[in-house]
């Protein structure tokens, strides 16, 4: 009986009441399918689609069991990928599958027989079944056939041409060969992994079209002459190395296939058997002689045929000696104020009696075994001894360094130093001070306290309390014998640190006092507030001298020239004042910062004025003109604090992120990045001797940073 569907005629063979199946017709011109995709996705399992003599541009996806046949005296081509997914049951029959290949995988009982299988793609079979028969692949970009992922394939009078890698590829599956011919591949004629099954017989296989046996039982060789040198030998690690060597190689064409290299090193072989014989690519060489080595490198057939005249030489370079010196701390130091320091490394690398690999790397531990990432080697390191392995306990401190050489060898050394701890508090550190003397630093706290402590211990001196209000100021007189604090309870405190007297309060501001400064001579205090004015008081009397007025806003800063004449200050109304103390009127106004003046400092020659603020700014001012002499520096974050080296030579200040920057006055270039604080930084002082500078901050530590000579 016969039936219509979407205007096909289809053939229905009925046998025990068994459809078995129909025949769809493909054809470019006066056919109602005219793409073989179209017939795919009309036709059911077990139809058959006879494609007619034409060219079908497209991929063809097969995803059910279809028998598809070329008709005609011309080629039936299909340009593209043909893919059989997931499919039982299928056949393609003298079709031509021109440029993407043919692509099993999970599919089962596949039957592709006379066809043509030409361009890149070649045929790939991946956890198939299937039968080849007949068929020629040719120009594959990859493997001609590639048979992986547990297939079982039967090739029968197929011919393989012209594959850039091997002709037929089994990997992790079974193939049966019989009666196929491979030619001109750029690889293997055939190729088997080691978890491959291969059987067959009177498979001839070529490589660059010469035959090198056939393929059934064990391959019989027909080569009788040496192979030629290898090619694109290569020695893993290609540079200095400590351990073994791997070398590789490429095999060039021969009859019957390389089955093992011989090698030398150092010497020319004088004979075929003058070496090491290995069936490895790559071969190890466990122990190679140190230095500067030369490798040569000759093949072995499978037929027994070498000649260590057709080698080829690579160098490789071994070294085995780890690398000594000597490590410093800070120039040699015995103590450092902080647990951030300078190591020195003087470094020596030497393989026997010769020159090694030279040092490539290095890494830090501060107890012997949790060790610092390994970065390049350079001579000096920064470290901190609190980190890995280490604590901030005071102490001798032990620093442990490795050293690697470019071939792996890591050499040890050590030095010891005493670490003066950064000394902690349970507040944030507000303002800092040091005598003149430098034996005692002074710091102010949110809850009103003042803490002297010795800053080469550590260790607290003297606690003295009666502000009501947080501390953001002290100053020592030159003498060292009077202490002068401000508060947020709007009073400045002399204390007496010689004798037993209750302090002086010193009353007049209306609003918190940001910063004091004593005179050179130590007779007068100058105070800046958050009401706005500069005052300055006598220190013999305890009363205000002058009310120096003039900025919109808080004064956060004030200094004394080195000669008592001029006072600075800055303020939030982003101003530097420069008063006359004779006078109490403003010499000149610098306005110049797009931001709060946090802190202002003259240089010790005073020359200079420097100030910082929160545009991130370090501004240096002419004194005698009043002239902005040079903007040093502009930091991304704000500044909150800014001090002058006892020698003018370099300028220091600290950020809202915790960073301690120095600047070397003479080139106007960062000298100095100090990281350690996790929070902001508000006070920063010099000591006297210029060999230390204090930084406090508001994760309620003060470091102490080795800067001297």
């Amino acid at each position: 009986m016969s039936r219509t569907v979407h205007g096909v005629a289809l053939l229905v063979v009925v046998a025990a009441g068994v459809a078995l199946g129909a025949t769809w017709v493909v054809c470019p011109v006066d056919c109602t399918y005219a793409t073989v995709e179209e017939a795919v996705a009309a036709a059911a399992a077990g139809d058959t689609i006879l494609v007619r003599s034409g060219t079908y541009v497209g991929d063809l996806w097969l995803r059910k069991g279809l028998d598809l046949r070329s008709e005609g005296d011309e080629p039936s081509v299909i340009e593209g990928r043909v893919y059989i997914l997931g499919a039982g049951q299928v056949t393609l029959h003298g079709l031509t599958i021109r440029g993407g290949g043919l692509h099993l995988e999970d599919s089962s009982s596949v039957l592709v027989s006379d066809c043509i299988v030409e361009g890149p793609g070649g045929i790939i079979v991946r956890s198939s079944s299937a039968h080849l028969r007949s068929t020629i692949v040719r120009g594959a970009d990859g493997h001609g056939v590639l048979v992986t992922l547990g297939s079982r394939v039967l090739l029968t009078g197929c011919t393989v041409v012209g594959s850039r890698q091997d002709g037929i590829h089994v990997a992790a599956s079974m193939a049966d060969l019989r009666d196929n011919e491979v030619h001109d591949s750029g690889g293997y004629g055939i190729w088997a992994d080691g978890s491959a099954t291969v059987a067959g017989q009177a498979t001839l296989a070529a490589l660059s079209g010469n035959a090198i046996g056939t393929l059934g039982g064990a391959a019989r060789a027909l080569d009788r002459d040496p192979p030629g040198a290898p090619v694109e030998v290569a020695v893993s690690p290609a540079g200095w190395t400590a351990g073994p060597i791997a070398v590789s190689w490429t095999a060039p064409a021969d009859l019957s296939g390389i089955a093992a290299a011989w090698y030398t090193i150092g010497s020319v072989p004088t004979g075929p058997d003058d070496g090491v014989r290995t069936t490895g690519n790559p071969f190890v060489v466990t122990s190679p002689p140190e230095g500067h080595q030369t490798l040569h490198v000759w093949l072995e057939d499978r037929a027994g045929n070498r000649d260590e005249r057709a080698l080829a030489e690579i160098t490789f370079r071994a070294d085995r000696t780890p690398p000594t010196g000597e490590v410093s701390i800070n120039g040699g130091a015995r103590h450092v104020f902080s647990t951030e320091v300078s190591v020195r490394i003087e470094a020596e690398d030497r393989a026997g009696d010769g020159p090694g690999s030279g040092v490539a790397a290095v890494r830090l531990s501060n107890d012997g075994k949790t060790w610092s990432p390994w970065q390049a080697f350079a001579a000096t390191q920064s470290w901190d001894l609190a980190q890995t392995g280490g604590s901030s306990a005071p102490g001798t401190k032990t620093v442990f360094v490795e050293i690697r050489d470019e071939a792996g060898n890591v050499g040890r050394i050590s030095t010891q130093v005493v670490l003066v701890q950064s000394v902690a508090s349970s507040e944030a550190v507000l303002c800092l001070a040091f005598t003149a003397s430098g034996n005692r630093l002074a710091q102010g706290f949110p809850g009103g306290a003042i803490r002297l402590v010795d800053p080469l211990t550590g260790q607290e001196v003297r606690v003295l309390e009666g502000h009501t209000g947080g501390v953001h100021a002290v100053a020592f007189s030159p003498d060292g014998r009077v202490l002068a604090s401000g508060s947020n309870d709007n009073t400045i405190r002399l204390w007496d640190l010689a004798g037993t007297r209750d302090p002086r309060v010193l009353r007049g501001h209306t609003g918190g006092v940001w910063s004091v400064a004593f005179a050179p001579d130590g007779k007068t205090v100058a105070s800046g507030a958050s009401d706005g004015s500069v005052r300055l008081w006598d220190v013999a009397m305890g009363r205000a001298l002058r009310t120096l007025t003039g900025h919109a806003g808080s004064v956060r800063s004030v200094a004394f020239s080195p000669d008592g004449k001029l006072v600075a200050s800055g303020g939030d109304d982003r101003s530097v004042n420069v008063w006359d103390v004779s006078t109490g009127r403003a010499k000149y106004t610098l306005t110049e910062h797009g931001g709060a003046v946090r802190s202002v400092a003259f240089s010790p020659d005073g020359k200079l004025i420097a100030s910082v603020g929160l545009d991130g700014k370090v501004l240096l001012w002419d004194v005698a003109s009043g002239k902005l002499a040079r903007t040093l520096a502009t930091r991304t974050v704000g500044l909150r604090a800014v001090a002058f080296a006892p020698d003018g030579r370099s300028v220091a200040a600290g950020t809202a992120t915790g960073v301690v920057v120095v600047w070397d006055l003479a080139t106007a270039q960062e000298q100095e990045v100090f990281e350690g604080h996790t929070a902001q930084i508000n006070a920063l002082v010099y000591a006297p001797d210029g060999r230390t500078l204090a930084s406090g901050g508001a994760d309620k530590v003060v470091r102490l940073w080795d800067v001297g000579p």
